[in-house]
């Protein structure tokens, strides 16, 4: 204690010196609006080229489907949802997994299934992609004349609004997929056109509901392409209110 005393400007200099370190340290830290990580669910979608019994659906691919999910361990919940052309199961993996090696034994076993289901079905494997969750963010920038009082009126009564509803972030594609599944029908999107250079693509794709055209979108990539599609879906149906 008396060296503590007796040393009291080295003390001060060494507090100051490691406070200037730990604030230095913090502002070189890496920062991430969604840092890149792999949530531990899974995804299995069967779909079919024709409308199938449920219950047909149910005993022939989902319940085997089911039993290879059983056989590889970590599973912590098991959803499924059956239709008469797609169908789904969602699949919640515990924390503790080496989810990389979950995913590839998953696939391995649902391919062996999938070998022997009737004729017409396809399956896929699929997982949350986060890069496309990054790319939902956006950051608004509003710039006009008549000083920050009418930018900052303008910004309050056009866009806070829609903000604070998330209307602006709504996933389109997963809202019109659950609406129709509820409904009991199918819902596709289709190319129709392709155009530009490769760096400026412009891609057209239509959205089908039982493959009746109920919506059409643009966009630089066939995933934005069809998120416009389901967004003028939704208008029309009343869904969304029109931004």
């Amino acid at each position: 204690m008396n060296f503590l005393l007796n040393k009291r400007i080295t003390i001060c200099m060494l507090f100051i010196a490691l406070s200037l370190l730990g604030y230095m340290s913090y502002k070189q830290l890496p920062v991430e609006l969604l840092p890149n990580a792999e949530l531990p669910v899974l995804f299995i979608q069967v779909s079919s080229q024709q409308d199938m019994d449920p219950s047909y659906v149910e005993s022939e691919v989902i319940i085997p489907l089911e039993g290879a999910v059983s056989t590889i361990g970590g599973v912590d919940k098991l959803q499924s949802y059956i239709d008469r052309r797609q169908s789904n199961i969602q699949i919640d993996f515990k924390k503790n997994v080496n989810f990389k090696m979950t995913a590839l034994k998953l696939q391995e076993k649902v391919n062996e299934v999938a070998a022997s289901f009737p004729s017409g079905f396809t399956v896929q494997v699929q997982k949350v992609d986060i890069a496309q969750m990054n790319n939902n963010f956006m950051v608004l920038q509003v710039r006009g004349s008549g000083g920050t009082d009418r930018v900052r009126n303008l910004v309050e009564d056009n866009i806070l609004s829609d903000l604070e509803n998330k209307q602006l972030f709504y996933d389109s594609k997963t809202l019109l997929q659950e609406q129709v599944q509820k409904e009991g029908k199918t819902l596709t999107y289709e190319l129709v056109s392709e155009s530009g250079p490769d760096h400026e693509k412009v891609f057209v794709v239509e959205a089908k509901i039982d493959g009746k055209t109920v919506g059409r979108g643009r966009g630089r990539n066939k995933k934005t392409a069809q998120q416009q599609a389901a967004y003028q879906v939704l208008i029309g149906e009343g869904i969304k209110e029109k931004e």
